[in-house]
């Protein structure tokens, strides 16, 4: 059954699609036998199984029979037809149910996760005539329940199962995954496993449905939030199954706009031999809830109470199959990455709450400031040069050089970022104003804020903070990437399962053997200042009452942050990333 490897390539769905190259079965040039040759090699692993090798062919047929159908050649001709005529719902069903567990990158998901989609034979259809059955084929079953086993012995719950079915299971997923590695479609992900199920028949059917990376999704529609979207989808989700129970199906009319990916409600009917699809109405502009009363049911059912069009449209734009490969690393950080950075994807555990082990080359390279710029050296007038287009020190504002100028800096600020004059630093204001740092104890006084620095052996927190502020500079290029491919890891490309209340939090720890340097010593290598740790998310605000000192003020900084980002109206802006850096001994956070 090639009707789950659909995928959401832009444009109208046909009634029939070939598996393999996507035509409508009813043109004549369709070349069948090449195409079934070339599916082959995926096809054959996703016949059925038996849930019982022992099964003979007469008790096969002794439970068909027990479903009303007169034989099990009727029942799979009935069912194979069943899931044509809902394969729109059925390819949007997966899809959605794939993203809202594992994202669009597909990053959670296990080998050993199923999607099981269980079906049950309606009564009064099953004891129809042959022809009665074959006239309405999309009324013949219904969805009775959606399961999402994380395991395989969830699954597969009767005696000995597992060793029947999980080790083909297993075998023939890796055949998929390898076959469709060997396409070379770099936006490819994985494949999910979906099994399909009928009550009451001692049968299993599991196919593997190729997952892909979105073709550079449109921006989401601004002032539409994450959860609002996530939501959507959900509701989205309802509409699919509930359709699968409907006696209609969901199908793109001929005249809709390539890509538009907007599916009318209509019925299946066969006139002359040929299947025909009459929709209720051409499109939802026309759309009346006394024209589908079961469509106006979901709905009032649904939390958001969107359209089913807007809900297919945000599907369809946010989720479609790439024609091309996200793989432009300029996209990730705006400067020019190279390929660590992709190291770095592939090295770091995944979440920012629990624990990590830094790479040695990562932990290396900002340990002594050669990663991502190798090769510092000072000149004899103090200016920092380094290979390459990246500068020491860029104003953050405008991003121009600013090697052995003078700077404007934030006077309140820990960690005061560099700007080029004061019209840049108003200009950033708005912002950096909710950066500043946060006393960890609120009634900490100056004078032992001097004690602290004074305790990680710096003179002064003057000597202290720029240090810390020259370090950050000479590391930007890492840190910037480090941050941005944490993002990715723990919220991929399209930020959603962030939450305001999730920090990132960097622990730097002061070198001793640096800090005790003289202050022209320091100063001539600032990017060995530090060690950077990463600490777990419960630790960063782990003393008694830091939720009531420092909470509510992070909280309401987010907020304003994130309004003025999206006052600027760059459509492409997702939210903000709470960022933490924290030096170990300094009772203070940035």
């Amino acid at each position: 059954m090639s009707t789950l490897l659909v995928d959401a390539t832009p444009g109208p769905l046909k009634y029939r699609l070939c598996g393999n190259c996507g035509k409508d079965l009813a043109e004549q040039q369709v070349q069948r036998r090449e195409c079934q040759s070339n599916q082959w090699p995926i096809h054959k692993r996703s016949f059925h199984v038996e849930k019982s090798s022992d099964l003979s062919t007469d008790e096969i047929e002794a439970a068909v029979r027990e479903l009303k159908y007169p034989s099990a050649k009727s029942l799979s001709k009935t069912f194979s037809d069943y899931l044509e005529a809902h394969s729109w719902a059925i390819s949007a069903l997966i899809k959605t149910d794939s993203i809202l567990h594992y994202g669009h990158t597909f990053e959670d998901h296990k080998p050993h996760h199923v999607l099981c989609l269980r079906f049950k034979c309606r009564r009064e259809f099953s004891v129809d005539t042959a022809q009665e059955r074959d006239r309405r084929p999309h009324c013949a079953f219904f969805l009775l329940r959606s399961n999402r086993f994380r395991n395989l012995s969830d699954w597969l719950t009767a005696p000995g199962d597992m060793e029947r079915i999980g080790g083909r299971y297993t075998r023939d997923m890796r055949k998929a995954h390898k076959y469709y590695l060997s396409r070379g479609d770099p936006s490819y992900l994985g494949v999910l496993g979906v099994s399909l199920v009928i009550d009451g028949l001692p049968i299993l059917h599991y196919d593997f449905v190729p997952q892909y990376l979105p073709r550079a999704p449109s921006p989401r529609p601004p002032k539409l939030s994450f959860m609002e979207e996530r939501r959507i989808f959900e509701d989205f989700l309802i509409l699919c199954i509930g359709s699968l129970d409907f006696e209609f199906v969901f199908r793109c009319t001929e005249d809709e706009p390539d890509g538009a990916g907007v599916a009318i409600p209509g019925p299946l009917v066969k006139e002359d031999g040929k299947w025909k699809w009459r929709p209720f109405f051409r499109t939802w502009a026309q759309y009346e809830p006394r024209l589908v009363p079961n469509v106006e049911k979901l709905l009032r059912e649904m939390e958001t109470k969107r359209s089913p069009k807007y809900m297919m449209e945000l599907f369809h734009s946010r989720v479609v199959k790439p024609k091309s490969t996200l793989n432009d690393l300029k996209s990730l950080t705006g400067e020019g990455l190279d390929t660590r950075t992709l190291r770095i994807a592939s090295q770091l555990s995944h979440g920012v709450r629990g624990r990590r082990a830094i790479p040695a080359w990562l932990q290396e390279g900002i340990d002594d400031g050669s990663f991502g710029r190798p090769g510092a050296r000072s000149t004899d007038n103090g200016v920092y040069t380094f290979p390459g287009p990246l500068k020491f020190r860029a104003c953050r504002c405008c991003g121009k050089d600013l090697s052995g100028q003078p700077v404007k800096r934030c006077a309140r600020c820990f960690a005061a970022p560099a700007y080029c004059g004061r019209e840049c630093q108003s200009k950033d204001w708005p912002i950096h104003k909710t950066s500043y740092h946060v006393d960890r104890n609120g009634d900490l006084s100056t004078d032992e804020i001097e004690a602290a620095a004074r305790k990680v052996k710096y003179p002064s927190a003057s000597a202290l903070s720029k240090t810390f502020s020259d370090y950050l500079e000479a590391h930007s290029w890492a840190m910037s990437a480090l941050i941005k491919t944490d993002s990715i890891l723990e919220y991929e490309h399209t930020f959603q399962g962030h939450t305001p209340r999730r920090v990132l939090c960097y622990r730097l720890e002061c070198r001793a053997a640096f800090s005790s340097d003289s202050a022209p010593e320091r100063d001539r290598r600032p990017h060995c200042a530090f060690a950077l740790r990463f600490i777990d998310l419960a630790d960063w605000l782990g003393s008694p009452g830091d939720m009531e000192r420092i909470g509510g003020r992070y909280t309401h900084d987010m907020q304003k942050a994130d309004e003025y980002y999206l006052s600027r109206g760059d459509p492409a802006y997702l939210a903000v990333l709470g960022p933490s850096s924290a030096i170990g001994g300094l009772p203070i956070l940035h």
